[in-house]
């Protein structure tokens, strides 16, 4: 997720999502050093040869389209001969702090989302997909496979605002991760597992929880308990 913005990366290409969270965080642009000290990040991905290419009437375009995953916008710098340009380039001077780590060069378009991580991720995952393969970097005649595992066995709902499964409550934690249904639940990561070709999701599944106490743990983590009001969707999971 940190590199490549998505749980089922196309790998057929390069592009890695960057941080620069700490490049950032004391710098005037408050958008960046705000987000920072919110407990946010502020990640990029360099566009190669894209400051040529991409008006910015095209990246405003990309801007609204992000907007669908919660981004308040897309900041952006373009590396030219003699430092950057773009509307956020006032804030940082000749840009060296901040393209030399990037491994940005003269021609190349850099992407900024400031936001909390899973805003980052979506947002940066949909704009590396896109661009990648508007760009050519993509080699359509190849088939790229990877294995996801280690997922965590929990993750927050903003929605109902509680922990939830990542997959189901009866995924199997790792074996040295049990003793944190104790005392950490959500530090937690699950036996399962995903295969991915390029970009797509192939299949994937997990081992099941075979132990009473381990399941009851899981249950007790996600405050779920025999005595509790039961929704029709829950009833399985309390009995």
């Amino acid at each position: 997720m940190d590199l490549y913005g998505s749980d089922r990366p196309d790998l057929r290409f390069d592009m890695k999502i960057q941080d620069v969270s700490d490049l950032v965080k004391d710098s005037d642009f408050k958008v960046f050093s705000g987000a920072v000290a919110n407990g946010g990040q502020v990640r990029a991905i360099v566009l190669p040869g894209g400051a040529a290419k991409y008006s910015r009437k095209k990246i405003d375009e990309q801007q609204d389209y992000i907007k669908r995953f919660g981004a308040k916008g897309l900041a952006w710098l373009k590396v030219t001969d003699d430092g950057i340009s773009g509307p956020i380039s006032k804030f940082f001077g000749d840009g060296q702090a901040l393209t030399q780590p990037l491994g940005a060069k003269a021609g190349d378009l850099v992407l900024f989302v400031a936001d909390e991580a899973s805003v980052v991720a979506a947002s940066l995952g949909y704009l590396r997909t896109h661009f990648g393969h508007d760009l050519g970097l993509v080699d359509e005649s190849q088939y790229n496979f990877c294995w996801v595992v280690n997922w965590p066995l929990f993750e927050f709902d903003e929605g109902i605002q509680r922990w939830v499964p990542a997959h189901h409550p009866f995924t199997m934690p790792n074996e040295e991760d049990v003793h944190l249904l104790d005392t950490d639940p959500h530090s937690a990561h699950a036996q399962s597992y995903d295969i991915i070709m390029n970009g797509d999701e192939l299949g994937g599944g997990s081992i099941r929880i075979h132990s009473r106490e381990i399941q009851e743990k899981m249950l007790k983590a996600l405050a779920l308990r025999r005595n509790a009001p039961r929704s029709r969707s829950a009833s399985c999971l309390t009995r």
